[in-house]
């Protein structure tokens, strides 16, 4: 401590601004770091959004189309049991929905489908697996 006070006062000043001048500098770049994750974390929420809108808008634009497709199936089961070629053609048709419209689905959405329309094919039971499908979906539960 002795020989930092027989140091001339022109040092001592300049040693003591740049230790102020090291001092701000680390300040000033963690309050910019800090600053920018928030911005980043703002872009990423903006971003999940934007994106989660346009799906809302994605799905209100196709759930109609899927809905007419439950509701005459639904239809067909309360008036008769349906035929195989009706339940293909309606199986062709919630094919070519569902080629057109997974990307704005869940996975889930996906996998019932998978479900639904190829295990019947290698079992051989596809009205039965359809038409318990479609009771399922009349019921409220789980497929």
């Amino acid at each position: 401590m002795s020989n930092l006070l027989k140091l001339p006062n022109e040092v001592l000043t300049a040693f003591i601004a740049l230790f102020g001048v090291g001092f701000s500098v680390y300040f000033a770049w963690r309050t910019s770091l800090k600053t920018s994750r928030v911005e980043v974390q703002k872009l990423r929420v903006q971003l999940q959004q934007a994106y989660a809108t346009k799906i809302v808008e994605t799905r209100i634009a196709t759930y109609p189309k899927m809905y007419f497709l439950m509701s005459e199936l639904s239809k067909k089961l309360e008036t008769c049991v349906p035929s195989r070629s009706e339940l293909e053609e309606l199986r062709e048709k919630v094919d070519s929905w569902d080629s057109n419209n997974a990307f704005s689905e869940k996975t889930r959405s996906t996998c019932v489908m998978h479900s639904v329309w190829c295990w019947p094919k290698l079992s051989g039971k596809l009205e039965s697996s359809l038409l318990l499908a479609a009771q399922r979906l009349l019921n409220g539960s789980r497929i």
